[in-house]
């Protein structure tokens, strides 16, 4: 099944296959979806790469998710070549889709196919680091801001539950055999308090654009001219800070060292000196998505005895922002916070901070150096 979609989306675009592809990893997130990539030969006779990502028979939910996920790569992919052709931004940060819309494919069993194909982007020579994932940040806010890009949000009304959909978390916790089926109050909380947090990080920052809202290192790739954005499916009305989230995250639940998110400012800082959100406003939107991560570790709490464990121990920050917590796993998706980029990087030999003979020079070095690293972190391709 998996060769006819390939084939025939080819086919429709007018490429032809180079080699075998290769399967590409998907999200938890989305477990029915497929990635391919596929080496072609284009109408030119030129070499590319393709990816392709398509769902098999897809329920119409599914179908929804991944049109406007596609749609929302080819606007924001229009206003990236509109902005850089102009001077406005220095490289592109959206892969290029390459259909208007989505193809929908009858199979020949009878089944169907919903399929978006986007160029493949290639690791480019520059690292990975906290600070270009800080400019990506910002000139995706750019991006944002732009009047096309705000009428879209006409298309994808504001979830005021931050990503979750509330039908669905219901159902999976009421299910049987579900360990919080008999604690209706942990979800009337939740759903109560999401909505009071996501007001909370609108009025800290009260300036309303067009973003990704699911930008960790996953959905990045380093390419030839800087970091791009992948996989636009939960993009939609939000502020600047949220798409920090992630990263404050990280530092305060997962161990990532403090310089990441402070080097990641500094990148934005860079792009958008007057835009930059502040640490107040970047930390109420973090409390939002703790609030997301733990709906997701209830959701997954029947999953076994660790997930119900890693659930219990999350719910303190439902009564408590301030609440710590120890041992958050990410259990719903460990690979984000097992990224390099949040991993703590080895420091040159200083004197301790402890030590009782450092200067008040050294000892100043030395916390700077503990807050924001010896120079970047970096993931290399």
């Amino acid at each position: 099944m998996s060769a006819e979609v390939v084939r025939r989306s080819l086919a429709e675009l007018g490429l032809r296959p180079r080699r075998t592809g290769k399967f590409l990893p998907a999200g938890p997130g989305h477990r029915r979806r497929t990635l391919h990539h596929a080496p072609v030969t284009d109408a030119s006779n030129e070499p590319a790469d393709v990816v392709l990502k398509y769902v098999l028979s897809p329920t119409p939910a599914e179908e929804q998710n991944l049109a406007w996920e596609h749609q929302a790569t080819v606007a924001m992919h229009a206003i990236a070549v509109e902005y850089y052709e102009s001077g406005r931004i220095p490289y592109i940060p959206v892969p290029e889709p390459l259909a208007a819309q989505p193809l929908c494919l009858e199979m020949d069993n009878g089944s169907s196919a919903t399929v978006a194909v986007r160029r493949f982007v290639h690791a480019g020579p520059q690292p990975f680091t906290a600070r270009s994932l800080g400019r990506l940040i910002a000139v995706l806010h750019q991006l944002g801001t732009d009047e096309k890009a705000l009428g879209m949000l006409t298309l994808r009304p504001a979830n005021v539950l931050g990503g979750i959909e509330a039908g669905w978390f219901a159902r999976t916790l009421s299910a049987p055999g579900h360990p919080f089926r008999d604690r209706p109050d942990v979800v009337r909380k939740l759903l109560r308090e999401l909505p009071n947090r996501m007001n909370r990080a609108l009025e800290a920052d009260p300036r309303p654009l067009l973003i990704h809202r699911d930008l960790h290192p996953l959905n990045c790739v380093a390419g030839t001219g800087g970091v791009l954005a992948l996989d636009w499916a939960e993009a939609g009305w939000g502020t600047r800070s949220d798409d920090f989230a992630w990263l404050h995250l990280a530092v305060t639940r997962y161990g990532a060292p403090p310089r990441v998110l402070n080097q990641a400012l500094a990148g934005y800082q860079e792009i958008d000196p007057g835009a930059v959100p502040g640490l107040d406003q970047v930390r109420a939107a973090g409390e939002v998505k703790e609030l997301v991560c733990l709906a997701f570790s209830l959701a997954n709490a029947g999953l076994g005895p660790d997930h119900r464990a890693q659930a219990e121990r999350e719910l303190a920050v439902l009564e408590d922002p301030g609440a710590e917590p120890p041992g958050w796993q990410a259990l719903f998706n460990p690979a984000i916070f097992a990224h390099p980029l949040f991993q703590p990087v080895r420091l040159p030999s200083v004197i301790s901070l402890r030590e009782p003979s450092a200067t008040p020079a050294e000892q100043s070095r030395n916390e700077h150096i503990a807050q924001n690293g010896p120079g970047e972190v970096m993931v290399h391709p």
